[in-house]
């Protein structure tokens, strides 16, 4: 029998329609390789612990008047193998900060190794990668037991370098800009003569959206800065199922990547509040209520695309919350070089993110300047047309990663 060949071009023009539709109704990303990091009770509170810490540094940047953006996980790992050449009161000080008090180094260093290493290969959709270097003066004795905790808890580069040649500020630049794919390409411009040595940590993410931000959807749109005035900006528009938390002062939606481990937990203020109020009002038990408060429900987000850099020294910030020693000539760092007579004078930290419609690139450097001592129901609108504050963290634990605020989405863009 003669096949019906104009049945069966019908036939299959149907199946492909059909095929077409069911790629096309939704956006959402395979997300079925989603999985948890374990963690013990113990590792549950330290995670409770760091989170005091990175809420609390945000805190103190809840003035800022422009973009920024930091990351306290990188801090955390920058000072986190400082503390292991600390001693005595400057220790004390460090692990208190740190919100670490209550653990022994060996519980610490091994949280640190443990949450490193699964982080970074968590989702397969994810690009996160964690590292650290420590670089001393070739000149300078440094103990052994103080490279060894480096290097098998925190993986770390180690490098001698003469510090008197041009090319050692370039080698740890080349570092850095490595350990960033290249977005953040300097941390030095120079050496100081009394510089001993520099603890370095670089984080880079790049995760794009599990729901993606249709292209052709994003178009000009006015921005309400602060002041009072407005800017235009590039906004994006998505529609999903995403999970949501209101609250008199601010609203807050969940912006997975990947799989779902890693999120953006973007927070508008009401009208009555500001980005300021709603970073101040930022503890461990405030933030675990929005977290447990988030519920499914339809979202229309608009969201501007923006991209910026941050620099700062964290050494003001490190001090208001209890660091002291460590900055003065009282510190104590005899367990790098047996002896002692060193402080740090810079804590840098350098920060990059990239939003738009296909996801989030991110990076982080924090470098510890260690030097000899001297002096001193329907659809819901979430639309974010004012300055804003954004947390990126991962799910299963808690970690957060970065967390900054969004005064002009045109700013470096």
């Amino acid at each position: 029998m003669k096949p019906n060949t104009k049945y069966m071009k019908t036939r299959l023009l149907s199946c492909s329609i059909i095929v077409l539709l069911a790629i096309l109704s939704s956006c959402k990303k395979d997300n079925t390789e989603y999985k948890e990091i374990q963690l013990s009770v113990k590792q549950q509170e330290i995670v409770q612990s760091g989170n005091e810490f990175s809420l609390g540094i945000f805190r103190e940047f809840s003035s800022a008047e422009s973009n920024f953006m930091i990351s306290p996980l990188s801090v955390d790992y920058a000072l986190a193998m400082t503390a292991n050449g600390a001693k005595n009161n400057t220790l004390d000080e460090m692990l208190t900060v740190l919100d670490f008090a209550n653990y022994g180094m060996s519980e610490f260093n091994s949280y640190f190794n443990y949450i490193m290493n699964e982080l970074v290969d968590l989702d397969s959709q994810v690009e996160l990668s964690i590292a650290n270097s420590v670089w001393y003066r070739n000149d300078f004795t440094v103990l052994q037991s103080f490279l060894d905790v480096n290097q098998d808890y925190y993986n770390a580069y180690i490098k001698s370098l003469d510090f008197n040649e041009a090319g050692a500020v370039d080698e740890i630049n080349n570092w850095v800009s490595d350990n960033t794919n290249d977005k953040i390409t300097e941390i030095l411009d120079e050496i100081p003569s009394d510089a001993v040595m520099y603890l370095i940590n670089a984080i880079y993410f790049y995760g794009s959206w599990q729901y993606e931000f249709d292209k052709s959807n994003t178009q000009n749109q006015d921005f309400y800065l602060s002041d009072g005035n407005t800017v235009e900006v590039e906004m994006m528009e998505m529609e999903a199922g995403l999970k949501y938390y209101n609250d008199p002062n601010f609203t807050v939606v969940e912006l997975p990547y990947g799989q779902g481990n890693f999120v953006m937990d973007v927070i508008l203020p009401s009208s009555e509040s500001d980005v300021a109020g709603v970073i101040k009002q930022l503890n461990s038990d405030i933030w675990n209520t929005i977290i447990q408060g988030l519920y499914e429900q339809n979202v229309v987000v608009e969201m501007p695309k923006f991209r910026f850099e941050f620099e700062q020294d964290l050494i003001p910030a490190l001090k208001n919350m209890g660091m002291i020693d460590l900055f003065t000539g009282a510190a104590d760092l005899s367990d790098i070089n047996g002896s002692g007579g060193l402080s740090v004078s810079k804590v840098k930290h350098k920060t990059y993110i990239d939003v738009n419609e296909d996801g989030t690139e991110a990076a982080a450097v924090t470098a510890v300047e260690v030097n000899y001592t001297s002096a001193e129901p329907s659809s819901i609108y979430f639309i974010l047309e004012s300055p804003f504050v954004f947390i990126i963290r991962e799910k299963s634990t808690g970690v957060i990663l970065f967390e900054g605020a969004v005064q002009n989405p045109n700013i470096n863009l």
